[in-house]
C-alpha cells in the first residue's frame, strides 16, 4: 500500500523519496459506448426509422441532450432544414455511416446549444471495408475532444477507417487538437472551411486523398498549430487559401508525399515544412509574410 523509492544523483547528497501511486488497472468494458437503435429511436425522438436501416433526422431545429450514436450497418441521414442544438455533454458517434446533405441556401448546421460552450463533436468509427460517408453543405461550429470511460478523441471531428466526401463543409471555433483529423481512411474534400481553431486545423494521418478549393483562417490561436498536418499520407491539393497561422501553413513528415498546384499562403510562422523523407510538389503558389517561407 505503501512503496517509497529513494533516489539520488551520483556525486550529489540529496535524496528523494517520491511516493508510488497505483496504476490505472486493464478495462474490463470497452469505453467506446454502443447503442441500440430501439434505444436511439426512443431517446431522440426527431429520428424516424426508414427501410434499409435508414435512420433519418427530421426537418426542423432540435436540441440533442444525449450522444447520438449510430449503429453498425445503419445510416444516419439528414437534409434541409435540420439544425441539431448540442448540450455540453452529447456528441454524434457513428458506428454505420452518416449521409449529410444540405443545400448552399440551406445548410445543415451542428451547433452547441448554448453560445460559448462546447459540445462534444462528431466521430466515424468504420472497418476495413472503409464504409462511406457524405457531408455535403454542413456548418459545425463550436467543437471540442470527446472524453469518455476513459476514451478520448481529441478532434472535433474524428474519422477512422472510412471513405469520406466533404462538399462544402465549414468547421468554425474549435477548442481541441484538431478541428478535424483523419486516420487510416480515403478522402475526397471539396471547397471546405476551418476557421478559429485553436491547435491543429486539418489533421491527415496515414490516409490518401484530394482537397480541392477551401480556406483556412485562423489557425492554432492557442499558440501553435498547423493549417495542414500530413503524416505518412498522399494528397493532392488545388486551389486553397491558407492565412494567419501560428505555426505551419503545410506540415509534411512521416514519408508522405504531396501534390499542391495554386496554393496561397499568407501571415504565418513557417509556410511550409518538409521532414522525414517526405515529398513535395507544389508550382503555381505563392507565400507571403512567413518569418520562414520553405524549410526541409
Amino acid at each position: 500500500d505503501k512503496i517509497l523509492f529513494s533516489t539520488s544523483l551520483l556525486g550529489g547528497d540529496d535524496n528523494l523519496l517520491p511516493l508510488a501511486e497505483s496504476y490505472q488497472g486493464a478495462l474490463t468494458v470497452n469505453p467506446i459506448s454502443r447503442s441500440t437503435i430501439v434505444n436511439q429511436l426512443s431517446s431522440h425522438k426527431f429520428l424516424k426509422l426508414g427501410a434499409q436501416k435508414i435512420i433519418t433526422i427530421m426537418a426542423g431545429s432540435w436540441l440533442v441532450k444525449e450522444p447520438l450514436i449510430v449503429p453498425p450497418g445503419y445510416t444516419l441521414k439528414a437534409g434541409e432544414g435540420v439544425v441539431l442544438k448540442f448540450s455540453e455533454n452529447s456528441y454524434i458517434l457513428s458506428h454505420g455511416q452518416l449521409n449529410f446533405s444540405g443545400s448552399i441556401d440551406n445548410p445543415i448546421i451542428l451547433k452547441s446549444q448554448e453560445n460559448n460552450e462546447f459540445w462534444k463533436g462528431i466521430t466515424i468509427l468504420g472497418n476495413s471495408e472503409l464504409p462511406k460517408s457524405e457531408l455535403k453543405n454542413v456548418i459545425i461550429t463550436d467543437t471540442t475532444s470527446l472524453e469518455n470511460n476513459g476514451w478520448k478523441v481529441d478532434a472535433g471531428t474524428f474519422i477512422y477507417q472510412a471513405e469520406v466526401l466533404f462538399d462544402n463543409v465549414k468547421i468554425i471555433n474549435n477548442n481541441c487538437e484538431d478541428a478535424l483529423n483523419i486516420v487510416n481512411s480515403k478522402y475526397n474534400i471539396k471547397n471546405i472551411v476551418i476557421k478559429d481553431a485553436m491547435f491543429d486545423g486539418l489533421d491527415l494521418d496515414f490516409s490518401n486523398g484530394k482537397i480541392v478549393g477551401g480556406k483556412f483562417i485562423d489557425i492554432g490561436q492557442a499558440g501553435g498549430g498547423d493549417a495542414i498536418d500530413f503524416s505518412g499520407s498522399s494528397s493532392e491539393l488545388e486551389g486553397l487559401s491558407i492565412s494567419n497561422v501560428y505555426d505551419k501553413g503545410l506540415s509534411i513528415g512521416e514519408k508522405s508525399d504531396i501534390r499542391a498546384n495554386n496554393i496561397n499562403l499568407s501571415n504565418l510562422n513557417i509556410a511550409v515544412a518538409i521532414k522525414d523523407n517526405s515529398q513535395l510538389k507544389m508550382k503555381n503558389s505563392k507565400i507571403s509574410k512567413a518569418a520562414i517561407g520553405v524549410m526541409a
